[in-house]
């Protein structure tokens, strides 16, 4: 017992450097997912089928992994099946899926780990679409590569860039996005640009045809945010309207139909939006009383209701708790954070890894996901120990990956008292149950040979 307790006080002695703004980036792409920890250490998991884990190999990873050792990359950018990556020296990475030279290392052949991309050191902000890469300089200067079919690259071609194209001459770019094959973009001026793919009316500007350069949107310049799904696309004001158009065939739209739209409509009459992101077919937003709301496809939980069926309308997440303040959806995944207890949670799919639970899982509520730490107390499990559900009330179900001759699992508060205490044998998945006040705990894990500590919030 005396060396159980010293474990706890040293975890706990470290429990700020462990979780306390875990990740500084984090994206997801259609079935994986990169980040960026706040030690500056690279992560992945989900589908490899490419090399854009990044891990040198084209294995699916269930659990985070980490990438390399270097600890100075500064934010991550996922398409479908690429990742790029900016350092703190300004250079940019790619790895992943290089068919149409989406990495633009002037080739068409996949990576399997990080390659840098030309010499300069001025890259601001990267966004990946299905098979093509935009990006801005620190100069605003906007460009492109990677495939060009719809004219997505908007260099008035429709031709493959292999390289970063230079985009026009401004050089008042402030924010980029990309969708499966098309772009949405803000300038410093705040005036709101389109171009790419058309075909569900996602470009906005009242017709379905496609465009090969960048074409402004109306003449307002009080645009603040933008995002994309896959093949639908938002816009924020500054005085907190929501601004829609595209694809609808799930709902996506939010606006009660399935009908797609052409042109940027505002979604109710709320004022309140401060974040806004899509999926393949569904969209998570952010108001500024930190509570979510999600709407459109939900076949694998990927709204986080608690429910598989589609919402035509924004319908609020975890309604018994809010402090929301940042989200990420990849296809049909979707993850959030949460100032109160300085965590990420997970829902959707995971059939290929890509929510990190370390197991092959659907959830269709919020599922809180610890942050992986290269400290031993935490990262000395060769398994990857899952809880679930998490958040729980009463039980929880802790899945451990393979059978093992003895576990004993020990719970304890966040003054290192224990308040929980149980051996068991030649099991792989354990039902805990207890009575437990709403707050945050530590579940201590231990095995024949393997110590793990993974976080808990009881409801």
């Amino acid at each position: 017992m005396r060396t159980t307790l010293l474990l706890i006080f040293l975890f706990q002695s470290s429990l700020t450097t462990i979780y306390s703004q875990c990740w500084q980036s984090l994206k997801g792409g259609y079935e994986h997912t990169v980040g960026v920890k706040s030690d500056g250490t690279l992560w992945a998991w989900g589908e490899n089928q490419y090399g854009q884990l990044g891990d040198g190999t084209t294995i699916q990873k269930n659990g985070k992994t980490q990438i390399g050792n270097a600890t100075n990359w500064s934010k991550v950018f996922v398409g479908d099946n690429h990742t790029l990556a900016i350092k703190t020296d300004g250079t940019l990475w790619a790895w992943g899926k290089n068919t149409t030279g989406q990495l633009g290392d002037g080739t068409t052949t996949d990576r399997t780990s990080p390659v840098q991309i030309g010499t300069d050191t001025d890259w601001f902000r990267v966004s990946a679409g299905a098979s093509f890469t935009v990006a801005i300089k620190t100069n605003g200067s906007l460009w492109a590569w990677g495939s060009n079919t719809y004219g997505q690259l908007g260099d008035g071609t429709n031709v493959d860039k292999h390289t970063p194209t230079h985009i026009g001459i401004s050089t008042n770019w402030l924010k980029v996005d990309a969708g499966g094959f098309h772009v949405i973009a803000i300038k410093g001026n705040g005036t709101l640009w389109t171009w790419g793919s058309n075909s569900y009316g996602q470009l906005g500007n009242g017709n379905n045809i496609h465009l090969n350069t960048p074409t402004q949107i109306g003449s307002d310049t009080d645009w603040s945010k933008i995002n994309t799904g896959n093949f639908h696309s938002f816009a924020i004001k500054n005085n907190g309207t929501l601004w829609i158009c595209g694809d609808n065939q799930y709902g996506q739209l939010g606006d009660a139909t399935t009908i797609d739209k052409n042109t940027f409509f505002k979604l109710g009459t709320s004022t309140d939006w401060i974040s806004i992101d899509g999926g393949s077919k569904h969209s998570v937003g952010l108001k500024n009383d930190g509570t979510l709301w999600a709407w459109g496809w939900n076949f694998v939980g990927q709204l986080g209701d608690g429910t598989t069926v589609d919402k035509l309308i924004p319908t609020q997440i975890g309604q018994s708790f809010n402090s929301w303040s940042d989200i990420i959806l990849g296809g049909n995944h979707s993850m959030a954070y949460r100032t109160a207890i300085d965590d990420y949670y997970v829902w959707g799919t995971s059939s290929n890894g890509q929510l990190g639970v370390g197991y092959l899982v659907q959830y269709d509520s919020p599922t809180i996901v610890s942050c992986p730490t290269t400290l031993s107390i935490e990262n000395n499990s060769q398994t990857n120990f899952s809880l679930y559900p998490n958040p729980s009330h009463d039980k929880t179900i802790l899945e451990l990956g393979e059978t093992f001759n003895q576990v004993t699992v020990s719970i304890s508060n966040l003054q290192g008292k224990e308040v929980y205490h149980k051996d068991f044998h030649q099991t792989n998945q354990i039902n805990l149950e207890f009575l437990l006040q709403a707050g945050l705990y530590l579940v201590n894990i231990s095995t024949d040979n393997q110590l793990k500590t993974i976080k808990m919030f009881v409801e």
